[in-house]
């Protein structure tokens, strides 16, 4: 199965095995102090190294090991379980060339059925809660005053900007009113999709060259760009 790393290859797979915030789980999660990390053997030798750092051209095989079978071998570092991997090894006699590509896609997500408020409602909403607001009905100027002080300015949404310039008698209500219907038409969630989620793709390149039982060349190529 290709997939971008290893973990995208194991999760679902491997029973037992899930991720969360990055991070490997294989007994689940018994206490919020300790981490759920599970110990790393590669080619015998346990390891520092996480699932991210390995090349998955270069693995042979994985094995998930929990419960009595990983203790029994690992013994207390093998508490939240064991991956096994086996790299691939070079045969005698014999010139190996391996050569892969992967091309990975994330395409942009449909926002639609996630139900956002269009622009229009949420300039309705911030307008109707400045307008409701005591304190501004009290004195519109006494209102935006903290916002607008130097030694520490506080954030203020366009709405907010129009109905201020208004205040300080820089224009009419007339304009603000020009202003909220020409905000209210700018498709904000349809900008925001491709502003925020960028096409994310990825294209791994791998090489390498055997001979007898020894590595000549090893060479990974990865490049492209995430989401986000």
């Amino acid at each position: 199965m290709q997939a971008p790393d290893l973990v995208a290859k194991l999760e679902g797979i491997a029973p037992g095995l899930s991720t969360y915030n990055n991070e490997l789980s294989i007994r689940g999660v018994s206490s919020f102090a300790v981490g759920t990390t599970p110990l790393l053997v590669v080619d015998g030798q346990p390891s520092s190294l996480t699932l991210e750092d390995l090349n998955p051209e270069t693995v042979e095989t994985i094995t998930v090991l929990k419960d009595a079978a990983a203790t029994s071998l690992y013994g207390v570092r093998a508490s939240n379980g064991v991956i096994v991997v086996t790299t691939k090894q070079a045969e005698n006699d014999k010139l190996n060339v391996n050569v892969s590509l992967g091309y990975y896609l994330k395409p942009l997500p449909s926002l639609d059925y996630m139900h956002y408020a269009s622009t229009s409602d949420i300039i309705d909403l911030e307008r109707d809660n400045l307008l409701s607001d005591p304190e501004y009905i009290k004195s519109p100027t006494a209102y935006f005053s903290p916002m607008t002080a130097k030694s520490s300015p506080a954030y203020m949404t366009q709405v907010d900007m129009l109905y201020y310039r208004m205040a300080m008698g820089e224009i009419t209500q007339e304009e603000v009113n020009a202003g909220l219907e020409k905000r209210a038409s700018i498709p904000l969630l349809a900008e925001g999709r491709h502003v925020l989620w960028v096409m994310g793709y990825r294209i791994s390149e791998f090489y390498k060259i055997t001979e007898n039982t020894r590595t000549i060349l090893e060479v990974q190529v990865c490049k492209g760009e995430e989401n986000g």
